[in-house]
């Protein structure tokens, strides 16, 4: 999912990076070679090993070891309210191979794609369609 969060600057960064990158080479393939793009953007993806790996203290005083009182604090409180809730709501492995299956297998995928309606509402164009159809329109 594309979604700024706390504590997750370089994730956040390198997801932003790619969305763009995709968008702006999606019309020149497109265009010139019939190659689509198309970007997967699943919310957390987690296994229950891994989600009850996170959800542990040990971990979480590992993750914070070296950190300074006031970060660790937020980022505990963050992760109790918050992140630790919304890992809890993930999609499973098999459910993202299933969406990549669909869209490698559609004819026409769109620019876009979600493993859930939560990474959808951020959007207000989910598919990403209308990037496509306004350089179709240029030509």
């Amino acid at each position: 999912m594309l979604v700024w969060a706390p504590f997750q600057s370089l994730n956040s960064a390198s997801k932003f990076a790619l969305e763009g990158l995709s968008k702006s080479l999606a019309p020149v393939l497109r265009k010139a070679y019939n190659i689509r793009v198309s970007i997967l953007e699943p919310s957390a993806v987690s296994a229950p090993s891994l989600v009850e790996a996170r959800s542990s203290r040990a971990f979480l005083d590992n993750l914070c070891a070296g950190w300074g009182q006031v970060p660790k604090d937020l980022f505990l409180d963050y992760f109790q309210k918050d992140l630790g809730p919304a890992m809890h709501a993930s999609c499973t492995p098999e459910e993202v191979a299933q969406l990549l299956e669909d869209i490698v297998s559609s004819q026409d995928p769109h620019l876009r794609y979600q493993t859930n309606d939560k990474a959808a509402v951020k959007l207000v164009d989910p598919t990403g369609n209308s990037i496509l159809k306004f350089f179709q329109a240029m030509q």
